[in-house]
């Protein structure tokens, strides 16, 4: 089966946060439903609890479990926790990827960049033409033509600039539905029915379901087509998302394996 990508900037994800810790501590789902033809999307706890009472344009996630919720008439993203609650950051029209061991993040408002903490603080005003992602406590700033570096209460810093180091620029990754392989676990069938057991043959997801993919090991979980349908079953069998969606892909992938 050919995997279901969604492609999503690292404006959006951070591609390398898994180097500061394993595992997210939970999974945001993304389940999308067509309505008149327009694509909108519920979000779910790996616990199966939507995080929202109503239906999102679009959302993404990032390295510290921000929901970003965009408005598809004037593209601004507010922005929640992954409980769902809102934090003091609104109308902002882009950010940056973010790495879990850091304490500020870029997001773009009225035109400027500025940098927040994970309290979602305004630390350093929205100045900058361009940022650069913090490393080693400095990130590289542009206002007009000049590139200088600031420290992380934005206090200018003496350090010539190396854009190799330090650039303006995100990168892409893409994220969805896809087959899997594992040691652990393996595909069983009943006829043209699939579900899933252990290496020792013990069934997890009885073969119900037209395909199994995207296997969260970690949290337990698969990702389950029926009818041409997606949703989400623990490996106790139990349906935790509800198998009605077009896709069902995970906001916070990087780390939620």
């Amino acid at each position: 089966m050919n995997r279901i990508i969604v492609l999503i900037s690292l404006f959006n994800l951070s591609l390398f946060a898994c180097h500061a810790q394993d595992y997210a501590q939970g999974i945001i789902y993304s389940a999308e439903v067509k309505i008149n033809g327009e694509s909108k999307y519920e979000l779910y706890s790996e616990t199966g609890q939507k995080l929202f009472d109503n239906k999102v344009d679009w959302a993404y996630s990032n390295a510290w479990d921000w929901i970003f919720i965009i408005n598809r008439k004037n593209d601004l993203r507010d922005v929640y926790n992954m409980k769902g609650i809102k934090l003091p950051i609104d109308s902002i029209e882009s950010s940056k990827s973010v790495y879990t061991d850091l304490n500020r993040i870029a997001l773009k408002k009225n035109g400027k960049w500025g940098f927040y903490d994970k309290s979602g603080n305004l630390k350093i005003k929205h100045t900058y033409s361009e940022v650069s992602n913090f490393k080693n406590d400095v990130a590289a700033v542009k206002i007009n033509e000049e590139i200088f570096f600031i420290d992380s209460n934005g206090i200018k810093v003496d350090k010539k600039y190396n854009p190799d180091e330090y650039n303006f620029s995100d990168f892409d990754i893409d994220l969805g539905m896809y087959d899997f392989s594992s040691p652990n676990y393996k595909v069983i069938k009943n006829g043209s029915k699939k579900g899933l057991s252990d290496a020792k043959g013990k069934v997890l997801v009885p073969a119900e379901y037209d395909e199994i993919l995207s296997l969260k090991e970690h949290f337990q979980q698969v990702t389950v087509k029926i009818n041409g349908k997606y949703g989400i079953v623990s490996f106790s069998g139990k349906v935790l998302i509800p198998i009605i969606y077009e896709k069902v892909i995970v906001l916070n992938d990087y780390l939620a394996q």
